[in-house]
């Protein structure tokens, strides 16, 4: 009888922890891995980066930036040149298009001394504007680190799960295929594809990025793909997340953690379901980095996400009926990083 209880007493202790750890993620300070001789590379999806930010979300910006120690930064959803300068300073150059006509454009920043040698949109044709709605065609930059080994990024934005992820997905499919398509052709030797897939590293559209077989499946799997390595997937394998983890924020930093993100996500792969009423977890691994296999021994340490205090804090925007309240919170993504060696 004894032995009963006793059992039956570690089996609530166990799931009463896992019940805290899945509502609550870990609350440990966060601890940024101590910055090589390398290149430190990030991919933020800095939401509504506009020009009208509140002087506290730029503070709020400006100090992950400086925790990160990034030297370069792939942003998706910035306004402008203006609205990046309000974050970089000088001492980063800013590839992106600049268009006045389009309010989420992709960019790419980076630090001195490393350089932008050029940019370039790689689908502009208006008929693809079913993968790439408005301008989140994908951006092509070349960069110089100071050791001359240029590097080619690819910066993406693929189509979001608003409307139905169901509904779609054949639009992240198709964007993922074209893109493989396009690179496999391609003469870029170091390549590294980053940004927001709107999509888990498991799942189809990802897995065709990596693969570059149009005919992937989605499944949860750690292998490297033919094209490519998705080191987001060591992430996905930790449990980690990089969206929406704000809305677990007790005023400490935090591990970008939580428990049954990836089971959940996979779990409503192929299946219609209402968003957020049938999700068990709202948080997310969206933000990825893939490199080509020519860099895959210049990766030094783990990918990581960064969950510091200040990019977890403050209010977010809310849409109003005469416009939008702008907020103090960074995003509602995190950055994922990367140490290269150049």
């Amino acid at each position: 009888m004894r032995r009963t209880v006793g059992s039956f007493l570690v089996i609530l202790i166990v799931a009463a922890a896992t019940f805290l750890l899945i509502k609550f993620g870990f609350e440990r300070p966060v601890v940024i891995p101590e910055k090589q001789s390398g290149l430190r590379i990030a991919t933020y999806n800095i939401a509504w980066m506009g020009e009208g930010m509140t002087p506290e979300r730029v503070a709020n910006l400006r100090s992950v930036l400086a925790n990160l120690k990034a030297d370069i930064v792939a942003v998706q959803e910035a306004e402008s040149l203006k609205a990046m300068r309000r974050v970089f300073g000088r001492e980063w150059q800013i590839a992106m298009l600049n268009d006045p006509s389009e309010l989420q454009e992709l960019a790419l920043a980076v630090r001195l001394p490393s350089k932008v040698l050029s940019r370039s949109m790689v689908f502009p044709d208006s008929s693809l504007d079913d993968a790439f709605p408005g301008k989140r065609d994908v951006l092509r930059v070349v960069v110089r680190p100071p050791s001359g080994n240029d590097i080619v990024f690819y910066v993406v934005h693929m189509k979001s799960r608003r409307g139905g992820r169901i509904e779609t997905d054949p639009q992240r499919i198709k964007a993922c295929a074209l893109l493989a398509s396009r690179l496999e052709k391609s003469k870029d030797e170091r390549i590294v594809v980053l940004g927001d897939f709107n999509d888990y590293p498991d799942d189809r559209s990802v897995n065709i990025l990596e693969t570059g077989d149009p005919n992937a499946k989605g499944e949860m799997e750690e292998r490297p793909g033919r094209l490519f390595i998705n080191l987001a997937e060591d992430l996905a394998k930790r449990e980690c997340v990089s969206l929406e983890l704000h809305a677990r924020f007790r005023g400490r930093p935090m591990q970008p953690v939580v428990y049954g993100a990836r089971w959940d996500n996979n779990r409503l792969q192929g299946v219609k379901y209402r968003f957020p009423d049938d999700v068990n977890v709202t948080q997310a691994l969206f933000d990825q980095i893939l490199i080509s296999h020519s860099l895959k021994d210049a990766v030094i340490g783990r990918p990581f996400v960064y969950a510091g205090a200040d990019a977890l804090r403050g209010a977010e925007a809310r849409r109003l009926e005469g416009g939008r309240q702008e907020g103090s919170l960074a995003s509602d993504h995190l950055p994922v990083c990367v140490d290269l060696r150049p």
